[in-house]
């Protein structure tokens, strides 16, 4: 009934219930009746008032839908990611805790840091001294009072020489909380 490889794969998964007694969950495949739909199967065991392992279920959902949005959402994240490394434009996005949860390419390039390095981690983290303290203080402070600064200058440390105009959004959730912040500078 089963091409062999599908019947193997059954085959180990309804030992490994009946060995362990545990389920086997979140197992991805591809339908037999309809070549190219992916299934999510689950194969678990029913037991009997002693706990032992009586008979197996196994079910199979269709999760194209699921498939099908994970991949649009992968592609508008690489669209998005595309747009902000190529703008120059220093673009960043803070949790509420104020660490950072996303870094263009313009933002790492002067710090000589990959965007992941960023991640996890307060502007104090990163920028030495009085500016990296100073800038963890207002991402607190629109992080807390969820009023927006805006087209503030910013004096950068004294070898750099550079001056950014910088505006701190809040970003809200549905029930109007701040959730985030975005920040946009430009040199």
């Amino acid at each position: 009934m089963f091409p062999r490889a599908t019947a193997d794969a059954l085959d180990g998964w309804f030992a490994q219930v009946l060995r362990t007694g545990e389920a086997v969950n979140d197992t991805q495949l591809t339908s037999l009746t309809n070549p190219g739909m992916p299934l999510l199967r689950n194969v678990a065991p029913i037991k009997n008032s002693a706990g032992e392992v009586q008979n197996i279920i196994s079910v199979a959902f269709d999760i194209s839908d699921r498939v099908r949005a994970e991949k649009a959402l992968a592609e508008h994240r690489e669209l998005l990611q595309t747009i902000l490394d190529n703008l120059h434009v220093k673009v960043s996005v803070r949790d509420a805790e104020g660490r950072y949860v996303l870094a263009n390419k313009e933002v790492c390039k002067n710090m000589g840091l990959a965007p992941e390095d960023f991640i996890g981690k307060l502007s104090s983290d990163i920028y030495p001294g009085p500016n990296g303290l100073k800038f963890d203080e207002e991402v607190r402070r629109v992080l807390e009072t969820g009023e927006a600064v805006l087209d503030r200058e910013f004096e950068g440390d004294a070898e750099s020489k550079r001056t950014l105009l910088q505006s701190l959004v809040p970003i809200r959730n549905e029930a109007g909380a701040v959730k985030q912040l975005l920040s946009v500078a430009l040199d």
